[in-house]
């Protein structure tokens, strides 16, 4: 039997990091949020680069820490794809989603307050909320299924991920930006949803908030399916199976002149 004081230091620490780990996701989903809201409401031609770029160094820096998450709808994706994979699940990823809906208010009340104004959230000229949705979903589960692959087991040690992923909602929000706005996080949607309870009303603020709250967590199951059809996981790769390189052209001529 451990002693008391065994388990008392394995408590604290288990704490102590999931402290660290919820804090971190805070920081980084705040400064996502804030990059977002004065972006589009400076009228930056540049949004989408800008919000790719903030979300890859967030990624780096707090990744070690967290996982760097940031978005609910990944930290959905995550556990959902344990679960079927029969990973044990980690409580501690219930708190990020909590923490990072907090740090999205927090950051639309910031970028509210630097600003003085605001935007809508909502389908853009003739496209319905349909279409929004839509494509809200479809690019959501674009990017959970980049997350699930870049940070899988067989992807360890490489040091591409952040950029994937940012590159990812850079795309993305060039491609559905004039469309839906491009959100694909529901952490986004809530701080823009509380600058504009202060811009334009409680009311106002809630007319289209259940659509950029509920698409991205239908696109995390989507990213999922995707993941679990693509890669897996099993059967394992024989080690005379031939790569890539093995079919280039120019191997294939050296195989066949042997």
């Amino acid at each position: 039997m451990r002693a008391r004081s065994d388990v008392q230091e394995e408590t604290r620490g288990f704490v102590q990091q999931t402290a660290r780990s919820w804090l971190a996701e805070f920081i980084g989903t705040f400064f996502l949020v804030v990059t977002v809201g004065l972006n589009v409401v400076n009228r930056s031609v540049g949004t989408a680069l800008a919000v790719g770029a903030m979300l890859t160094s967030m990624i780096y820096a707090v990744g070690p820490i967290s996982g760097a998450h940031l978005n609910p709808a990944v930290t959905v994706a995550v556990i959902l794809k344990d679960a079927v994979t029969g990973r044990k699940f980690d409580a501690r990823f219930l708190g990020y989603i909590v923490v990072q809906l907090f740090s999205g208010l927090c950051a639309g009340n910031c970028f509210f307050l630097l600003s003085a104004q605001s935007f809508a959230l909502e389908p853009v000229g003739r496209y319905n909320w349909a279409t929004a949705a839509m494509l809200e979903m479809i690019y959501t589960g674009a990017l959970c299924y980049v997350v699930l692959c870049v940070t899988c087991d067989a992807q360890k040690g490489r040091h591409y991920a952040g950029m994937a992923i940012g590159f990812t909602v850079t795309a993305a929000a060039l491609a559905i930006g004039g469309i839906t706005g491009c959100s694909l996080n529901p952490a986004v949607s809530m701080g823009i949803f509380a600058a504009n309870v202060w811009y334009l009303g409680f009311y106002a603020a809630c007319s289209h908030l259940w659509l950029y709250l509920t698409a991205p967590l239908l696109g995390s199951v989507l990213g999922v399916g995707m993941y679990l059809l693509v890669e897996p996981g099993f059967p394992e790769v024989p080690d005379d199976c031939p790569t890539v390189k093995d079919l280039t052209p120019r191997s294939m001529q050296k195989q066949a002149f042997k």
